[in-house]
Formats: structure tokens, sequence, C-alpha cells
């Protein structure tokens, strides 16, 4: 079966997080190893979460941020305490609790790749020429007068570098949802302009902490243009389409054998490359689904670097995933109930609970390079107070109306004597 474009992405933003930099040769080395924790919990993690996402939504092209999404829980856990902070490290994979906020901060800042500085004008240089971006902004949003854990922000504001900003969510909560919207869609170059759907924040909301991630940057081997052309694709459901496949003949690394072709597309000026993985024995979700953390550096030094003639499709995607159903299949539970809730650390308010965890991501691949972005919100609420619920129950004949509520203008009189009649 032929891999479907989800692989290619899923497998690049892995590398993000777990792959050996290589220094340029008159800068100091990195040292990945600080972080080797942090980028294989995020990784086993990915593949956890990966096997907990509905199949009918991992039968199609697919992508997510294994990064964003453990990055905002990984600060959500910073207000946590007792059951609820163990059950968000267990599922992060992480095993010191302790030592989780400096480590994801210290990744995150080692993987940044500053944005380049504008043209006098205030343009930037040409996209041709454009440098590679990596940025892994977070944010804090917080209910106007909440009194908010000292350590707790300490630890977002200094590991995860999160400004506190304040929102009235009791008075204004669509107008809350706008203003968060509008800093994902700054921060991602307006590839995710709406993150958080309406109705998500409430009047109830108290806290919102968020991850963006995005990345643009060319092939350090570009393809060539002028061999873009249609042909067959088979899909994973054996249906050939006409796509558009780029080529390229370079030295590439690259494995090519019975049990799958792959290849590692380095992109220039930085670090990082995007590894493209064709199963042959397995369909691509069963290879993601059956990986373990250190599968993919495996093949990586498995490959060999020879001329190559490569053929790769043009693509892009979109994936939106609300995730509190596979969050809590992954062992958070107490999180999401305000009777076992514990986010003392976070704010001094009773009930504060976790409603929502949402996450988007888009990636799109061309001959130059690729562009890509993802965010994750984690919402904080509040318990509601209890109120009395009247029960109506219309199981006799009745009339209906249609009116206009501002001029009292009736558009429809109607009665409903049997409804199950239709005349």
């Amino acid at each position: 079966m032929r891999i479907a474009s989800a692989l290619v992405t899923l497998t690049a933003l892995l590398l993000v997080a777990c792959s050996t930099p290589s220094a340029e040769p008159d800068e100091a080395p990195r040292s990945p190893a600080n972080y080797e924790r942090a980028a294989l919990a995020n990784t086993a993690f990915a593949i956890d979460l990966y096997n907990q996402i509905d199949r009918q939504k991992r039968d199609g092209n697919f992508i997510y941020s294994p990064l964003s999404i453990s990055t905002a829980l990984a600060m959500t856990s910073a207000g946590a305490r007792a059951q609820t902070q163990t059950q968000i490290v267990d599922a992060l994979r992480f095993a010191d609790p302790d030592g989780l906020h400096a480590e994801y901060g210290g990744l995150i800042r080692d993987l940044e790749i500053e944005a380049p500085e504008a043209d006098p004008d205030g343009t930037e240089a040409d996209e041709e020429d454009a440098a590679p971006i990596l940025s892994i902004p977070n944010s804090l949003w917080v209910q106007m007068g909440l009194t908010i854990g000292v350590d707790f922000l300490r630890v977002v504001e200094e590991d995860y570098d999160a400004q506190m900003r304040q929102l009235d969510f009791r008075a204004d909560p669509e107008g809350s949802r706008e203003v968060i919207n509008g800093w994902v869609s700054d921060q991602t170059y307006e590839l995710i302009p709406e993150l958080l759907p309406r109705g998500l924040i409430t009047p109830l909301t108290r806290l919102v902490l968020v991850n963006a991630l995005y990345l643009r940057a060319s092939w350090q081997v570009p393809f060539d243009e002028n061999r873009t052309e249609e042909a067959d694709f088979t899909t994973g459901d054996g249906t050939v389409v006409q796509a558009e496949m780029m080529g390229v003949r370079h030295q590439l690394n690259h494995v090519d054998d019975r049990d799958r072709t792959a290849v590692e597309l380095p992109l220039a000026d930085t670090s990082l490359s995007m590894v493209a993985v064709l199963p042959r024995r397995e369909s691509p979700q069963e290879l993601i689904a059956s990986m373990r953390p250190g599968d993919l550096g495996d093949l990586v030094d498995q490959m060999s670097s020879s001329h190559a003639d490569l053929r790769f499709p043009k693509f892009e995607m979109r994936t939106q995933l609300p995730l509190n159903e596979q969050l809590q299949a992954l062992g958070i539970v107490d999180a999401w109930d305000a009777d076992t809730a514990d986010f003392s650390r976070m704010a001094r308010e009773d009930d504060l609970y976790l409603s929502d965890v949402i996450h988007e991501a888009t990636i799109t691949v061309d001959e130059k390079g690729l562009e890509a972005a993802a965010a994750t919100a984690a919402v904080i609420a509040v318990r509601s107070a209890p109120t009395e619920v009247a029960e109506l129950t219309f199981d006799e004949p009745f009339a209906f109306f249609i009116r206009d509520n501002d001029s009292g203008a009736i558009l429809f009189v109607g009665q409903v004597l049997d409804p199950t009649e239709s005349n």
C-alpha cells in the first residue's frame, strides 16, 4: 500500500522533537542530550496519542503536532497537584515531574529559529530567499481579577516564556475567544485563524493555556519545478488518482528494500529534516501505531547516501482535533471533573477543572520547501452553581407560533395534534 501524506507530516514533526541536530561549522554545537528525556517522552506520547485517535479520522490525510500538545499539557500540569498532576505527567510519559518544565522549556528554546529581521521598508526578503523560521510561543490568558498561584506563574513565565494576559471571560466570552484566536493567528502567520470554535469559551472559563508552533523552511535541495507533472498515485483504498508529483535528482539519504522505501529531506540552514516512509508490508497507519520512540532515529541511521531520483507528491492538509476523550483514554481522568480535579496551584478559586483541550495543525509541501503550523489550547473552567431544573414535557396536543420578536409580527401559527402524522 502506498503511503498516505499523513505519515510524511507526522514523521517530520516527530523528527523536530527527537533528531540529533548538526551544528554549523562556525557555531558551538548544541547539546541535545540535555533535553533527550523530553524529546523521547514527547515521541512516546505522540505514538500513544495516535493510537487513541478515531480510526475514521486516521484513514484519511492527517496531521498533528505532538510537541504542541505536550507543551500545552505540561504547562497545565504546573498548576496541578496530587493525582491530577501525576496523571498528566504520566500521560506525557515523563518520569521526573520536577524536571519536566525545565527540560521542555529548554527543548523549545533549543529548537526555535528566530524570524529574519524585516527590511528597512518593513517587509521581509522575497519568499524565495526567506530564512527558516521555527517559533514555539506560549501564552496564558486569565480571568480579570483572578488571583494566580505564584509558583504556577513563575513556571509558565520562566520555563515556557508565556506572558500572562487578562481577559474578562465572565462578561465577554465571545470577545475573549476572538482575542485568543487573534493571538494564535498572528503567531502562526494566519495559518490557524480560529483555533477556538464558537461556544468553547464561556462565562465559566477562568484560564486558557495556549501553545502555537510555526515552521517555514526551504529544502536543502529544492525540487526541480520543471519536473513537476501529474502522475498516478494509488490511495489507501486502491483508487488511482492524478497527483502533482515533484522530482529531484541528487545525493540523498535513503533506504529502499523489500520492507519500505524511506528518504530523508533536510531543510536548509536548520537541523530539521522531513523523513518520508513508504511501507511495503503494512499500511502507514499500522507503521505509526507500532512505532517505538527510538525507531525513527534508527531508521535514519540505517540510511545510506547515494544519487537518487526522487518523485514525491505536493500536498497540503489541515486537521482539527478535540482531544478530551483521547487524553482521558491515556489516563488523564481526574482533571475533567470539578469534584476530583486539583488545580489549586493554578489559582485561588475552588472547583477549577479542565474543560477542553483542542488542537489544530496544517502543512503545505511544495518544490521549495514546507510551511507548517499547529496550536493547542487547554481551557480551565469553574463549576457553575447548582440551579433548579424545570421539567417541561409536550406530550399532548399543543399550538405553536413563529413571531418576530422586534415587531411582534406573527409569521406562522400552527397546532400539533398528532406528531406522527405529516398530512
